[in-house]
């Protein structure tokens, strides 16, 4: 699962890294340091090279940031308030950059810091980038809704956005793995680096039911249901099954899933 979930969190990252807003933002970064000259860049460095010396300052920040705000926004307990890992995410973020521009300013420009005040101003450039990262993620992800499973849902399934374009296809289950969920369509499968409860809420106005602590399937791509002691098996249309626990059980009943136990 180590390598499985390593692979989706770069596929995530990578796929951050691609937006639009990300790119211009890095690039707009770079522009406007490049136009100051800070740190004796505009004397130590022609135009061209200055720019090309920012673009790898900015690019690297914000990929570190990015990295380390996916790995920690998976593992943060949902009861832990969001500033502290805002907090946490900065602080790490900041670590790993300021490592990474120092070596970048050495290879380029053949400086090694004298002081504190380089480090201490790229920590805190660190700080401020991923806490704007974080809140581009925020943004992209749509409001909880107060009771999901009550709640009348009025959107698409928008957590199919979240997949590669070839699995993007009718929605059939969800299942946690870890700090993962894999959503599965007719298309096939994928991880996505979240929390069950998330995607269900991404859902949208598609019908399910939440089967096992675990699992929350699509009642459109329920094939076939049967017993299973006094817990009971899914079938989906693809062939997939799923468990559902015995604390299910009676929401199956209730929306007449499952049949009557069978005896001998």
């Amino acid at each position: 699962m180590t390598d499985v979930a390593s692979h989706s969190t770069l596929r995530e990252w990578w796929h951050h890294l691609r937006q639009p807003i990300a790119l211009a933002l890095m690039a707009g970064v770079a522009i406007v340091l490049t136009l100051m000259g800070p740190f004796g860049t505009d004397s130590s460095l022609r135009p061209v090279p200055r720019l090309a010396f920012w673009m790898s300052i900015t690019t690297s920040t914000y990929a570190v940031g990015c990295f380390v705000a996916i790995r920690l926004g998976a593992a943060w307990p949902a009861d832990k308030p969001l500033v502290m890992r805002i907090a946490l995410t900065g602080v790490l973020t900041g670590l790993g950059v300021t490592a990474t521009v120092m070596l970048i300013n050495w290879a380029a420009l053949g400086q090694r810091p004298d002081s504190i005040s380089l480090p201490a101003t790229v920590f805190g450039i660190a700080v401020i980038v991923s806490i704007m990262f974080d809140l581009l993620r925020t943004r992209h992800d749509p409001p909880a809704a107060p009771a999901p499973s009550i709640t009348p849902q009025t959107t698409g399934p928008t957590i199919l956005d979240r997949l590669p374009v070839e699995r993007r296809g009718a929605l059939l289950a969800l299942s946690a793995e870890d700090h993962y969920v894999r959503v599965h369509t007719d298309r096939g499968d994928a991880l996505c680096l979240m929390r069950l409860s998330d995607a269900i809420r991404e859902t949208g106005d598609i019908p399910g039911l939440q089967v096992h602590r675990s699992h929350w399937v699509a009642r459109p791509a329920i094939a076939a249901t049967r017993r299973n002691g006094d817990k009971a098996v899914i079938r989906l249309t693809d062939g997939t099954e799923l468990p559902v626990s015995r604390r299910y059980v009676p929401i199956l009943k209730e929306a007449g899933l499952l049949p009557r136990a069978s005896h001998g």
